[in-house]
């Protein structure tokens, strides 16, 4: 079964959005693992849509642990790649990267306080444990935005700035007609049209480099 269309859409528009104009280029493996960091921003907002419509809650807890997974590939896996990156980590290093740190840390507490066996005892109520929880979603994506924008390496025109803020405003705000895109399915297909996609951004971002240097 195919990922649905708000993910599909999502997607789309970070790809374009990240490919508008040239960016910071360091080889294939580094273009691929940034295009992940992409791709799991895409499926953070997925997330925030699916949670709107209140719908298939064991596979919104499924695409949750692979979206966190994708985030932790690229937050780890960077560094391993390239040493350099520990230097952003270090006392003194960008607000962008404590934005980055503080959506990952986010991202794991929301998930894991709304397991059942944690949800009792993290939230009062269920209505606590919705509003607390997208309190969280919102933080999240946000601190996610910044971590990406201000980084500079490839969003940084000011066009794609604001095509990147309008991609936000679904996870923010409920779009009826957005949300209905959400269907049912399986996390498999979702995390593996994720990992294609991040492969496809990774090889256009390199293919642009090197026409540019060509």
């Amino acid at each position: 079964m195919q990922p649905d269309r708000s993910f599909l859409l999502l997607s789309a528009a970070v790809i374009t959005a990240t490919l508008l104009f040239g960016g910071v280029s360091a080889g294939l493996f580094w273009n691929v693992l940034n295009a992940v960091g992409f791709i799991a921003y895409a499926g953070l907002l997925y997330l925030c849509v699916q949670g709107q419509m209140r719908r298939h809650p064991k596979l919104h807890q499924s695409i949750s642990y692979a979206v966190l997974f994708l985030v932790l590939l690229h937050a780890v896996a960077l560094p391993l790649l390239d040493p350099l990156v520990l230097l952003y980590l270090q006392p003194g290093a960008p607000y962008y990267m404590w934005a980055g740190l503080l959506s990952t840390l986010l991202l794991a507490l929301a998930i894991f306080s709304a397991l059942p066996a944690f949800r009792q005892s993290s939230y009062a109520s269920s209505h606590g444990f919705r509003f607390w929880h997208r309190v969280l979603s919102a933080t999240i994506v946000l601190a996610a935005a910044y971590h990406i924008i201000g980084s500079g390496l490839f969003i940084k025109h000011p066009i794609q700035v604001a095509l990147f803020l309008l991609i936000s405003i679904p996870a923010l705000r409920s779009i009826t007609w957005f949300a209905r895109g959400v269907q049912g399915g399986r996390a498999l297909a979702w995390f593996m049209a994720a990992l294609c996609l991040a492969g496809f951004l990774g090889l256009a971002l390199s293919w642009r480099t090197w026409v540019i240097a060509a």
